[in-house]
């Protein structure tokens, strides 16, 4: 039996975030179109940079300022569609 791979075709879909520094939203990359087994890699060893890669340079210090349990970890399960989304 052979399994074909199909192509990927980027959803062009961004992600909105609005971060507690900022006044209206930011728009980064789908987790649809990032994560692949190199970013599951990543994560699996707890290197998390790629999602940091997703901000722009002037974002990143306020993402890594986020608190892991109340801000961090629901960000990225609402990011990668592991929980819905919040508009609060």
């Amino acid at each position: 039996m052979t399994f074909v791979v199909p192509k990927h075709a980027p959803t062009a879909a961004p992600f909105e975030v609005k971060l507690p520094s900022r006044k209206t939203p930011i728009a980064i990359a789908s987790a649809e179109d990032v994560l692949t087994g190199e970013t599951m890699a990543q994560m699996s060893a707890g290197d998390f940079s790629f999602f940091y890669d997703l901000f722009d340079e002037k974002d990143r210090a306020a993402v890594r300022a986020l608190h892991i349990k109340t801000q961090l970890v629901p960000l990225v399960k609402a990011w990668s569609g592991d929980e819905g989304k919040s508009d609060s």
